[in-house]
């Protein structure tokens, strides 16, 4: 593992808060990170709660994100290759991917493009591992997930205009423990934020925190 913190879109503020939760439990716990991406909440956390089990999810061939050697050339070359929508995920790192829709053979196309014309380095499972060897990685969507497993808390962090919030989000309890805790993200987006209010709204879930500045939420007793 390394020593500097993987990049990603997850703000301090928002480690920290979550890091909290982590703290308030007396015992070690297990924790699950549905779309974990470069690891960097989970590679946060192990840092204060080392004894705590971590999983994460993530379909990761089948997004294209990178962290770019050069961001605006990383930009304008696969914008230009692909015809795509390419932004810059976080002002304080290089991590950029393509935020307009794209199929499963395009995904392939473009992350084997970053890779051959030396564009960054692509995220994917193996560059998850390799900030997060301490964690159980799976390489599917969440809607294929399947454990015995409970977890005493639940970070979800995947988003995009395709998911439905409302069955993955009562997926999700099926796997908490009965006094877990579900963390969502997105709240206040602009993008986003409608589509997590409405799942929330229709399974009757209150959060107890909600965050103004980041859009993280809390949700206990499921």
């Amino acid at each position: 593992m390394g020593l500097e913190l993987p990049g990603g879109s997850t703000t301090e503020h928002e480690l920290n808060l979550i890091k909290d939760v982590l703290l308030s439990y007396d015992n070690a716990g297990s924790f699950l990170e549905v779309g974990c991406h470069t690891g960097r909440l989970i590679y946060y956390l192990h840092m204060f709660c080392p004894n705590w089990k971590y999983t994460g999810v993530d379909p990761w061939d089948e997004i294209v994100m990178w962290v770019a050697n050069d961001i605006s050339t990383s930009i304008e070359k696969v914008q230009k290759e692909f015809g795509v929508s390419v932004r810059h995920c976080n002002t304080n790192y290089r991590l950029v991917s393509v935020v307009s829709f794209y199929n499963l053979k395009q995904a392939k196309e473009i992350n084997e493009y970053i890779v051959k014309n030396k564009l960054g380095t692509s995220i994917t499972e193996e560059f998850f591992k390799s900030n997060c060897p301490f964690a159980n990685s799976y390489k599917m969507k969440f809607e294929e997930y399947k454990s015995t497993e409970k977890f005493d808390v639940i970070s979800f962090g995947a988003i995009g205009s395709r998911l439905d919030c409302t069955l993955l989000f009562k997926k999700a309890k099926l796997y908490l423990k009965p006094d877990g805790v579900f963390i969502g993200r997105f709240f206040n987006s602009a993008n986003y934020g409608l589509k997590i209010r409405t799942a929330l709204e229709t399974l009757n879930w209150k959060p107890e925190v909600i965050d103004e500045e980041t859009g993280a939420f809390i949700v206990r007793n499921l």
